[in-house]
């Protein structure tokens, strides 16, 4: 018997008026966002095995047996010469979304995303635990360039682990996005902060990486 998935939780509960928007199904399922005080569907699923159903608290699903996924940590800037009250991200705002993994990039997407949005992402995935599925990751690619105007993906990870830390894959990927010369951010400007925030010899290696990560933003938008 196949495990019930987004069309039975669209015919049994979003169709039917039964849900709660708590998100719940949205944070187990790249092809599920909360928008606005509604769950909208993204594409059709691919999963084999999908978690959406049993992650609804309006299924008959005993909710204790399955594990939830952790959420992403997402940073917000905005640049402007103009008075900034927040610099938290209106929906469908974003200029450039930086991603460190496919799923999560594709939520931050779906949110924030627009027509002429430039996404820049490290295609490296993190699966998730307890043995949820993960996404065919060429599926997730075609939807990040779907909904961008531009999108570029940098092997963050990769290059972080030729270097011989997978820690450095954030630094290369800030490299990228000022190599790729999408903000009013040149390597000048960093270089200061990188000093700061690195002293002494992690200076050095850091700075590295961010060399190379400019490099990659270089040639990817070259």
């Amino acid at each position: 018997m196949n495990a019930k998935g987004l069309r039975e939780l669209q015919e049994e509960v979003l169709e039917t008026g039964l849900c709660a928007y708590c998100g719940a199904c949205a944070g187990a399922c790249p092809y599920l966002v909360s928008y606005k005080g509604r769950i909208v569907i993204l594409d059709n699923c691919t999963i084999p095995e999908p978690q959406c159903y049993k992650y609804c608290p309006r299924t008959d699903t005993d909710i204790g047996a399955v594990s939830q996924r952790g959420g992403s940590v997402a940073s917000h800037i905005k640049i402007s010469k103009k008075a900034l009250y927040s610099s938290e991200t209106l929906e469908g705002k974003a200029d450039v979304i930086l991603g460190m993994e496919p799923v999560e990039t594709l939520r931050a997407l779906a949110e924030f995303g627009n027509p002429q949005v430039v996404v820049i992402v490290n295609p490296r995935p993190v699966y998730p635990s307890g043995g949820m599925p993960y996404p065919d990751l060429d599926d997730l690619k075609e939807l990040i360039i779907k909904f961008s105007s531009q999108t570029r993906f940098v092997r963050a990870t990769e290059e972080a682990l030729k270097m011989g830390d997978p820690l450095y894959a954030n630094i290369i990927l800030l490299g990228s996005l000022v190599g790729a010369d999408l903000l009013p951010i040149s390597r000048e400007t960093m270089i200061p902060i990188l000093e700061e925030r690195f002293p002494g010899s992690l200076f050095d290696s850091n700075i590295k990486a961010f060399n190379r990560g400019i490099e990659l933003g270089l040639k990817a938008f070259s």
